[in-house]
This record gives structure tokens, sequence and C-alpha cells, in this order.
């Protein structure tokens, strides 16, 4: 009887041990999967930023290409009241300098090239003609 309790007493410190191990790898495998988490939170958050940071360097692409887009138009404008203001004084120059700025833009492909041909196809006293029988 004696030789079974002490059988019995070495069996329980056995799973004793046995359970103190386990609980020591679930006490491990809990602080990996908590690191795991930790680190997966930063590399999200990590993420988050640099698409927040894209978005603002694409925002401020497109703003500089708006305040591209505005001078261009304001330069255009103020050609524009130029050429008037010398076409009530030179109408003959000023034709000219039309017919230069179109062929300038035709080239640099701002405009179709439909007007481009015409322009081409006429002369300047052909034009000039076309310009006072518009009037």
């Amino acid at each position: 009887a004696q030789l079974l309790e002490s059988s019995a007493a070495s069996r329980d410190r056995v799973e004793i041990a046995l359970r103190d191990q386990l609980l020591d790898v679930a006490q491990l495998r809990l602080q990996a999967l908590d690191g795991l988490v930790l680190r997966r939170g930063a590399a999200a958050q990590s993420r988050v930023k640099s698409r927040e940071s894209r978005v603002k360097s694409q925002e401020s692409r497109v703003e500089s290409r708006e305040s591209r887009v505005g001078s261009r138009e304001s330069r255009a404008e103020s050609r524009e009241s130029r050429m008037s203001a010398l076409e009530s004084i030179e109408p003959g120059r000023c034709a000219q300098a039309r017919r230069r700025h179109r062929s300038s833009s035709a080239k640099a492909g701002r405009r179709g090239g439909q007007q481009q041909r015409e322009d081409e196809a006429s002369t300047p006293q052909q034009q000039r003609e076309g310009e006072v029988a518009a009037r």
C-alpha cells in the first residue's frame, strides 16, 4: 500500500510539473501574440501615416497645377487686353501678332491643327482682307 501511495504521489508530482510547463508555454505564446499584435499595430499605423503623406503630396501637386493654370489664364487675359488696345491703334500689326501667337501655340500643341492649316494656307494679304470683311 505504501508503494502504491508513493507511486500515486510521484504521478501527481509529474502531472503538476507537466501542467506548470504547459502554463509556461501558454504564457510565452500569449507574450508572443501580444508582441505580434503590437508590431502589426505599429505597421498599420506606419501605413496610415505613409498614405496620409502621399495624399498631402498629391493635394500639393494639384494646388500647384491649379496655380499654374490660373497664372497661365491670367497671362492670356493680359495678352488679350494688350492685343485689343494695340488693335485699336494698329490693326495690321495686331493681326500679324495674333497669327504669330497662334502659330507658336499650335506648334506647342495647345490648339487643333485645323486653324493652323487655315492660317498657313492663306497669305497675310488674304488674312487682312478676311479681317476687313469680318468687320
